[in-house]
């Protein structure tokens, strides 16, 4: 004769009340998350770099630097000069050495996007951001992407506590598109800011298609309102990378009409190959309709696992979609991940997680697939240029 089972939790009667104190307590979490890591200022701090980090940074010789550079605080405890990357930045003002974007050239505006969650957009997003400001450059992170992870990762809040709809891209798409100005944050990452999200921004998935609430007499089509907000702020900017939620959403949409540039990370799987086809599927009817050419298009193979399997399908998808498939892969690394769960990136390690050699390993990837993007932009950006110039 059988016993029978235990008595257990497996059902919710109030359900109003028990996902409240769920949503209750798991921000209580967040937030006691963010005062470790951000301790003791309670908002992250970018980190500083060494003299010898800072020479090449600059483009300028260790001696070189050590020899003319009287303008950096010493730190007291150590005796070494700090050199912060607003310092960097200043020093490659005064001496030449910081990249412009050439004249005649065109902010790129890249909506990072795929049907699934999970493929590492926000990951290569923030990551991008930031190589492109430690680059010299001036970015602009857009989170279109209610679960806010970029919000909470570049702007430390804690999207759902201490950010409103005001607060976010929603006034500019539906109210006015000058509000983008007051949506637009600095970041604690010196060339970044942001404009940021949180659960509000589900809502535009509804009002914006709708003529009776999305104020379509004085706001124009729908689908453009993203596109007509950044024509007011992009040319501050260098690049404009928005992170896109998992859905080809009325958000998505917008990204894409103000696109010029386009990035899709997809993993190395048989599923997600699937989706990524699926995903082309809607791209084509978009752009039938928008008619309009992308400047830039890549396909980032990313979360690879450099396993068997995975490297049968990296060379599957590389046969289907050849050149515009990135000769360089984003590889999971242990680095990233822990840098991750510390609200952190590769690129604000100021020592390695593990050991030396698994973070410079992990370093030199991030940066493979960052330079080789980063490259392909500044091409572009001379080519217009060019063009510009024999007009």
């Amino acid at each position: 004769m059988s016993k029978a089972p235990l008595l257990r939790n497996i059902g919710i009667d109030s359900t109003e009340h028990f996902f409240g104190n769920f949503k209750d307590t798991g921000n209580a979490v967040l937030t006691r998350l963010r005062a470790n890591v951000t301790a003791p200022e309670l908002r992250k701090v970018l980190r500083t770099w060494s003299v010898t980090e800072a020479a090449p940074m600059i483009g300028r010789s260790l001696p070189w630097l050590r020899e003319h550079d009287e303008g950096t605080p010493v730190d007291p405890e150590t005796g070494r000069k700090v050199y912060t990357l607003a310092r960097i930045n200043e020093l490659r003002d005064q001496l030449g050495t910081r990249f412009c974007r050439p004249e005649g050239s065109e902010s790129i505006i890249m909506p990072v996007s795929n049907f699934k969650g999970g493929v590492g957009k926000t990951t290569t997003v923030i990551h991008l951001a930031q190589k492109l400001a430690l680059d010299g450059m001036r970015v602009l992170v857009v989170d279109f992407d209610s679960q806010a992870s970029c919000t909470f990762a570049l702007g430390s809040y804690i999207p759902d506590i201490e950010l409103d709809e005001d607060d976010t891209i929603a006034p500019a798409l539906i109210e006015s598109r000058e509000l983008i100005t007051r949506s637009i944050r600095a970041t604690y990452f010196t060339g970044i800011d942001l404009i940021p999200a949180n659960l509000s921004i589900q809502d535009l998935e509804l009002s914006l298609p709708n003529p009776e609430l999305n104020n379509h007499a004085a706001m124009g089509p729908a689908a453009a309102r993203l596109k007509y907000a950044l024509d007011l702020v992009k040319h501050n900017y260098d690049v404009v990378l928005i992170d896109c939620g998992p859905n080809m959403g009325t958000l998505t949409t917008n990204a894409l009409v103000a696109a010029n540039a386009l990035l899709v990370p997809i993993p190395p799987a048989t599923y997600d190959l699937g989706s990524f086809v699926m995903f082309t599927s809607s791209l084509n009817d978009i752009f039938k309709q928008l008619k309009t050419p992308l400047q830039f298009f890549r396909i980032l193979l990313s979360k690879h696992t450099n396993t068997v399997k995975a490297n049968e399908i990296d060379s599957l998808i590389r046969k289907i979609y050849g050149e515009y498939v990135m000769s360089n892969a984003m590889y999971t690394t242990v680095e990233i991940e822990k840098a991750s769960s510390e609200m952190g990136t590769i690129y604000e390690t100021q020592k390695a997680r593990s050991n030396r050699e698994t973070y410079m390993r992990a370093l030199s990837c991030m940066n493979s697939v960052n330079d080789e993007i980063i490259n392909d932009i500044k091409y572009l950006w001379q080519r217009q240029a060019d063009a510009a110039g024999g007009s």
